[in-house]
């Protein structure tokens, strides 16, 4: 029901490569029933990004970071050659975009990711969604981009189907 109210939104998650049960973050209630999810896709088994060389003064730099992150709650950069370790937050719904809901669960999955070998999360919400806010009590670095439709002449009758719905486009998708 979440996914309804985003457009472009995609509900089928099953058989891809890295994702598993186990890589979803949900709430529920005291029933039972599912309030809302999240996965933590960590797809290094289909695409990699790997740092090729830092300018001067950041490679003059990195040693000096590297020694401050034993002792601080932060990540060491990669060395040139070896991978960034990131995961993608992908299948983001919450019932009734509940913010508060979707705060504890993202803070919920943040505290437990950061147990695990990744520098970073990437999610990508509209500006217009109102989950979006909640990104902005993290670090972050903003992106921006724009989402075209295409299709064949044949198919024009999916563009019937756009609306004004936000758009909810999945980077681990894209």
């Amino acid at each position: 029901a979440a996914a309804v109210r985003r457009q472009f939104a995609r509900v089928d998650y099953a058989d891809l490569p890295g994702l598993s049960p186990s890589n979803y973050f949900v709430a529920v209630d005291q029933s039972g029933s599912l309030l809302g999810c999240v996965a933590a896709w960590d797809q290094q088994a289909v695409r990699q990004t790997y740092i090729e060389a830092y300018t001067p003064w950041l490679g003059a730099l990195r040693p000096v970071y590297n020694l401050a992150c034993r002792v601080l709650p932060i990540k060491p950069l990669p060395a040139p050659g070896q991978r960034i370790p990131y995961v993608y937050l992908s299948a983001i719904a919450l019932r009734q975009d509940d913010l508060a809901l979707w705060r504890g669960l993202l803070r919920y999955a943040y505290g437990e990711l950061l147990r695990g070998p990744w520098h970073y999360a990437i999610a990508a919400l509209h500006e217009q969604d109102p989950l979006a806010v909640a990104l902005r009590d993290y670090r972050s670095i903003a992106s921006a981009g724009r989402v075209f439709a295409v299709y064949f002449p044949e198919q024009l009758h999916h563009m019937a189907r756009l609306d004004a719905r936000v758009p909810y486009v999945d980077l681990a998708r894209a």
